[in-house]
């Protein structure tokens, strides 16, 4: 997001967010990321393009992405029905008030109060409140920032390290709209592939992927990698992840490591 660079104008702490000119004809419409693209000063320097580009090196394709000046400021500006909206479709809102930016992730039920986190403590047993439209700590609120993704490539969890079962469950994160994956193994530091299987969704649940195949491993370092099949054709690859797998059989003694 630029944050804190200098080389774009950024005081320490701080991040340049793009709206519409409040008093314009088109103050409370979205000023959306590819709108940005059509001019260098804007996209080259404000974080909501930022967090876009940041999103897809991580492997999330952006489905929606724009800010927008909140209704407090511009009359059909981003309203409290909009936030609850993003909210109740599990994506949380950057909303940037006079001088700070901080985090939307609820709101209380018929009542203008949202739930925030204003960065300044760390402790999720802490809720903050604010009014929608109003102030937090005596700076008024003036836009959101919005960026919404699905993620077309699996973050791989498990096995990792050294394991000692010689039928591993594999474990991946979920990704939306995926009908079925493709998990390779292989021997570490080699092209030579163990095995390649094709997992149906209904392996996955509440985001997590997992399957345990009936081929026992031999007592050897591997590397696996696994991608999803979305809207007919498969996605890129996750990172590979890498494991140790030691026959229980064969290794009878372990070293004990004491930190």
């Amino acid at each position: 997001m630029k944050t804190s660079q200098s080389s774009y104008g950024n005081d320490d702490g701080s991040t340049v967010f793009y709206t519409y000119i409040v008093g314009t004809d088109s103050e409370a419409e979205k000023l959306t990321c590819s709108q940005m693209e059509s001019y260098d000063y804007i996209y080259s320097k404000d974080g909501t393009y930022g967090r876009k580009l940041f999103y897809e090196a991580r492997g999330y394709s952006v489905v929606e992405c724009y800010s927008q000046n909140t209704d407090n400021q511009a009359a059909g500006g981003f309203s409290l029905a909009d936030y609850q909206a993003q909210i109740d479709a599990g994506h949380p809102v950057l909303l940037n008030l006079e001088g700070h930016s901080i985090v939307g992730y609820g709101y209380s039920e018929n009542s203008s109060t949202i739930f925030i986190r204003d960065t300044w403590d760390n402790d999720p047993n802490t809720i903050h409140t604010m009014t929608w439209g109003s102030s937090y700590g005596g700076m008024p609120l003036y836009s959101v920032s919005v960026v919404t993704l699905t993620r077309t490539t699996p973050t791989t969890i498990a096995p990792s390290g050294a394991i000692y079962e010689s039928t591993p469950t594999y474990q991946w994160s979920e990704v939306t709209g995926a009908t079925n994956y493709q998990l390779d193994l292989y021997n570490a530091g080699t092209t030579s592939i163990v095995y390649s299987k094709q997992i149906t969704e209904s392996n996955c649940t509440e985001g997590i992927c997992s399957a345990t195949f009936v081929e026992e491993l031999a007592s050897d370092a591997y590397e696996w990698k696994v991608r999803a099949y979305v809207d007919d054709a498969y996605g890129p690859w996750s990172s590979i992840e890498k494991f140790i797998y030691f026959d229980p059989a064969l290794n009878k003694y372990f070293p004990l490591v004491i930190y």
